[in-house]
């Protein structure tokens, strides 16, 4: 699948608002990283939807997409209307689908997206994206 391609200040922003929700610092990791060693950071407000995608697309541009699609299974568990959450699993399980035949939970998330959401072009284009490697390579 592709990758989204996002300018540098937007994604600054991004971590801006990552190490303010989840701190700063991190016990021995890249104390460059958005992302803290373990989730106790989290802890104070877990009830914050944006912090869990966010946090689930950090994880998912860093190539771990088990972890990511935890953090988004988070986010829409929290807020089952939350769209972005839906389109962001659903690439991270195309992404897994490369390797483990997960095109067919990518396509649902990109339904559920559109049930809630049903003009979303980004849900569109992925689910077509994903229908269409899973037919190439099945």
């Amino acid at each position: 699948m592709k990758r989204l391609i996002v300018s540098k200040g937007w994604f600054a922003k991004i971590r801006s608002l990552l190490t303010s929700v989840f701190g700063g610092g991190n016990k021995g990791g890249d104390c460059g990283s958005t992302i803290p060693d373990d989730t106790e950071t989290i802890v104070p407000k877990p009830n914050r939807i944006p912090a869990w995608f966010y946090r689930g697309k950090d994880w998912s541009s860093r190539g771990e997409q088990d972890r990511a699609i935890e953090d988004y299974t988070e986010a829409i568990r929290l807020g089952p209307n939350y769209v972005n959450a839906f389109i962001g699993r659903g690439i991270s399980w195309g992404e897994k689908g490369e390797e483990k035949g997960e095109y067919d939970k990518a396509v649902a998330d990109f339904d559920e997206a559109l049930r809630i959401d049903p003009d979303n072009r980004h849900a569109i284009r992925n689910r077509a994206t994903s229908m269409s490697t899973k037919y190439l390579e099945g």
